[in-house]
């Protein structure tokens, strides 16, 4: 065999072990880069259970609240605003009772719960039934409390 045919599958054999080696590197720069992200993520998460944390116990202690900007974290504080807690009380209450209502109009079903969603611009409270296993929703309703009835 000629000299450039000896060569060949030495070549072939070096250029195949430089990319084993290049696909191994990229296979183990791609965990660590997965690592750090799911770390990223963890932190913002307990960031953000902090400083919910923290403005739940502003507002239960009856304190000047010091409101945060979620999308920029930045924070404007308002010392003439307070928290009433009689308001609070009665917006929870509020939706309880809307929630009692939508439980009340659905019947007696333990494989569903009832969750708040949001008030309407007609002050009507907007309740989900959804799936207890699942949490898929099921259905959907209005509730007028001043009425005490589903309107929808």
């Amino acid at each position: 065999m000629s000299e450039k045919g000896k060569s060949k599958p030495i070549v072939i054999v070096i250029i195949l072990i430089i990319v084993v080696i290049a696909c191994y590197g990229l296979i183990k720069l791609n965990k660590d880069d997965n690592n750090t992200t799911d770390n990223n993520i963890n932190n913002k998460a307990e960031n953000k259970t902090d400083e919910n944390e923290i403005l739940r116990n502003i507002i239960d202690n009856g304190e000047n609240v010091v409101a945060v900007n979620a999308s920029n974290n930045e924070k404007v504080a308002d010392p003439n605003q307070e928290i009433d807690k009689n308001e609070m009380h009665k917006q929870e209450s509020n939706q309880e009772k809307a929630i009692s209502i939508a439980k009340e109009e659905w019947g007696n079903d333990s494989n569903v719960e009832f969750t708040f969603d949001h008030i309407d611009d007609k002050g009507r409270y907007i309740i989900f039934i959804r799936d207890i296993n699942t949490t898929r929703q099921i259905d959907e309703y209005i509730v007028d409390i001043n009425l005490g009835k589903v309107v929808n």
